[in-house]
This record gives structure tokens, C-alpha cells and sequence, in this order.
């Protein structure tokens, strides 16, 4: 697609990017919300931005680094189903829930910084003003209601990978707090850095089973 460029970023692509497929995967899984993440329905959305230091270059960036991240991230999200899905919010008394169904995928955008944004100023050690930032961080997709179940559908998870020429790239996420604490949240991205890291296989390794995102409530 061709790049369309906004305050402080230029944005090469927009997409969406599913989950692994699995062999014999469920055609549906929910994840009803505990008395704990019920209080967060209504909490203002998380946002994260996290800085590497790289000297990449935008060809590098869009011939090897994005493929590698939409791979990896597909990989990691097999692992963690309920961020590629949505929180379903009955607009009766029904308790919401956490649902994925095949075909679910993240938001996500890959974009360039303008010539004006400085990487070093933005990690260094000084007070910044904090409207700097929001360039680069994604916004969730809106919500939608369907029609004919009542049920109000809200993306929880929507990322933004933006690239400093010649010396950083900046990761930042967004997610609705029902979905994961920053705990959850920060062992998806540990997982998901792995991935790219070391081309890791959708399956977690023994030693890496801390990374996995926990479903069982019993």
C-alpha cells in the first residue's frame, strides 16, 4: 500500500495480522471474565511505548524487519488467543467474556518517524513533554455492536511499530485492561521478542512455559 504520512509519522502499512493456525484448533473459545477484570471493563485503554537502539535503515525495516515481526507475531499470538480476539459485552445483565473465533486478528501498523523526532531525546534522562509520544502510539479499532445478538464487540489489543531512521525503533501497544495486567501483557511481549529474536517455533518450550498466557481458572 502506498505510504500515507501524519503528524510525525509516515505509515507504510496498515494490516492485520491472526494467529497460527493450529491442526484441529476449536472453532470458537471464550474466556469468561473473573470478579478481578470485570472491575476494568470501563478503564481507559493501556498504552506502552517501548525504544531499541538499532541502526536500521527503511529499506532493512520493510524488506526484513517487518516480515520477521508479522511472522513472529502470528507465532506468539497462537499462544495467546484471547489478544487476537474481543471482549463480548452483553448489553444485558450477562457477564462480559473474552471470545476468539478463527479469523480474529490484531491491528497493526507499521510506520516511519519524521525528520523532527529525535530517538535520543525521547529515551534520554530529562523531562519530555509527553505529547511527543502519542504519535507512536496505536489507537484500539472502535467498537461495534451486532445487530442481530445485541452483543457489543471490543478490539482489546492493537500495536504500532514505528522506525527512526538510523537509530531506533519504537514498539507500542495498546490494550484494554480486561484482557491482561501488565504482567500478562509484558510476557506477551517478551514471547513475541523471542520469536523474532530466534525464529522460535509456535509451540513454547518447556523452560519458556512462564511466558504463556494463562486460561485456566479452575
Amino acid at each position: 500500500m502506498a505510504a500515507t504520512t501524519t503528524k510525525r509519522v509516515t505509515v507504510h502499512e496498515c494490516c492485520r495480522v491472526a494467529p497460527l493456525a493450529a491442526a484441529g484448533e476449536a472453532a470458537e473459545q471464550s474466556l469468561p471474565l473473573t470478579f478481578f477484570n470485570v472491575v476494568w471493563v470501563h478503564f481507559h485503554p493501556i498504552q506502552r511505548l517501548l525504544f531499541y537502539p538499532s541502526p536500521c535503515s527503511t529499506t532493512d525495516f520493510l524488506e526484513i524487519i517487518v516480515p520477521n515481526l508479522k511472522k513472529s507475531l502470528s507465532q506468539t499470538l497462537r499462544n495467546y488467543l484471547p489478544l487476537a480476539g474481543n471482549l463480548i459485552h452483553p448489553l444485558n445483565s450477562d457477564i462480559p467474556e473474552l471470545r476468539y473465533v478463527p479469523g480474529d486478528s490484531v491491528s497493526v501498523t507499521f510506520a516511519e518517524a519524521s525528520e523532527d523526532s529525535d530517538f535520543d531525546y525521547l529515551t534520554g534522562n530529562q523531562a519530555r513533554d509527553s505529547d511527543e509520544f502519542y504519535a507512536f502510539a496505536p489507537d484500539l479499532p472502535e467498537p461495534k455492536t451486532d445487530s442481530e445478538s445485541g452483543l457489543k464487540i471490543i478490539p482489546v489489543l492493537a500495536i504500532q511499530v514505528t522506525l527512526f531512521p538510523g537509530t531506533g525503533i519504537c514498539i507500542g501497544t495498546i490494550n484494554h485492561h480486561a484482557v491482561g495486567d501488565a504482567s500478562s501483557i509484558v510476557g506477551f511481549i517478551k514471547a513475541w521478542s523471542r520469536a523474532a529474536k530466534l525464529g522460535e517455533n509456535q509451540q513454547l518450550s518447556a523452560e519458556n512455559q512462564s511466558l504463556h498466557f494463562m486460561t485456566d481458572r479452575d
